[in-house]
């Protein structure tokens, strides 16, 4: 049996524009914006063919700029001031002037219970031990590997049966945050 994380996706995502940003925009400027804002939020989420980039941005590569923008070199030149104001341009790189820009949205922020058929399909998929400690004692809890806080689902394949300590010491970091908290320097 194979299974996928539900990582969160474009149809997730909200973009919050300083009003300033987008006041008068032109719909081809706009759209370029978007294209590029999108383009920096897919390489900063998880998907199961690769890992989140540390550092997402667009290289300063007009060929790589336009394919990216979709239009011509023409049309990015005039929606240069609408872009400037939400991308930096340094060392080569285009990056989000405020990642905030980038919010994982939900319909609505009340969390339900984890559905009862969705937790025996987690459990008779895990069992009765720790995912990431392989302790059987307990207390165990569900845990999201994509958190719930960041856009997470409760979706079978987004959860995993965790120890009290184990849950508590991963919090709200994805998978990946919590291993290279882990793997980092000991005080």
């Amino acid at each position: 049996m194979t299974w996928s994380v539900d990582w969160p996706t474009t149809d997730s995502w909200s973009l919050k524009l300083p009003t300033y940003v987008h006041t008068g925009m032109p719909p081809l400027y706009a759209g370029i914006l978007l294209r590029m804002v999108s383009y920096i939020a897919q390489l900063g989420v998880n998907t199961q063919f690769r890992d989140a980039s540390d550092d997402p941005h667009i290289p300063d590569e007009k060929k790589h700029l336009l394919r990216i923008a979709g239009c011509t070199a023409r049309q990015f030149k005039e929606a240069l001031p609408y872009v400037e104001n939400v991308f930096v341009i340094a060392d080569g790189k285009w990056r989000l002037a405020d990642p905030e820009v980038v919010r994982i949205a939900r319909p609505s922020q009340q969390r339900e219970a984890i559905p009862t058929q969705t937790k025996a399909v987690v459990i008779a998929r895990e069992g009765r031990r720790c995912a990431y400690c392989g302790d059987t004692v307990g207390p165990f809890h569900f845990d999201h590997l994509f958190p719930w806080s960041k856009g997470g689902t409760d979706n079978p394949s987004n959860l995993i049966i965790a120890c009290e300590s184990c849950n508590r010491d991963k919090g709200d970091k994805t998978l990946l945050e919590w291993m290279a908290f882990r793997a980092g320097p000991r005080r």
